[in-house]
């Protein structure tokens, strides 16, 4: 094996994979240090052609494009009760398998009474020929500002499975 590579196709058609070529030098006379004869091959693939299916139309309007199989989504609040001015940390992540590089995080809407610093980001991502599985997750310190109850809106998720096919 020369090269391996993942692709995520971006449109729905029949897409061509270009043949891939390497050029190498071998020895014609591998029995003899001193007496080598090098010779100049070509060694090229076959062209490959894809057949792409589009994605059902009727997604909700949350689908941002993410395609994969086994995701799921976590939220968790570091404590549900605190006093004012009192930090508490917020956490999203989103896991599976499918083109995590590309993974949009949902937006959070936070109270306006919430003071909500810029969000830290990490993400942890496993590419093996099965093709890119891991984590990309989302941290918020957040401080009320005000007493009072407050209530984060849900947060919904879609994402195509290939699996289910829906």
């Amino acid at each position: 094996t020369l090269k391996k590579e993942i692709v995520f196709p971006q449109k729905a058609e029949k897409l061509k994979i270009p043949a891939f070529e390497v050029t190498a030098l071998i020895n014609k006379n591998p029995f003899s240090f001193f007496n080598s004869r090098e010779e100049k091959i070509i060694i090229k693939s076959n062209e490959l052609t894809i057949d792409v299916k589009s994605l059902p139309s009727n997604a909700p309007s949350s689908f941002k494009g993410q395609v994969g199989k086994n995701y799921k989504l976590s939220v968790n609040l570091s404590k549900d009760e605190m006093f004012v001015n009192d930090a508490l940390d917020f956490d999203l992540s989103i896991s599976g398998n499918g083109n995590l590089k590309e993974l949009k995080l949902p937006n959070i809407d936070i109270p306006k009474d919430i003071e909500k610093y810029p969000a830290e980001t990490k993400n942890k991502l496993k590419i093996t020929t099965s093709g890119i599985s891991g984590s990309k997750s989302l941290h918020h310190l957040l401080i009320p500002r005000f007493h009072g109850e407050y209530e984060i809106p849900a947060i919904e998720f879609t994402y195509f499975d290939i699996i289910k096919k829906k």
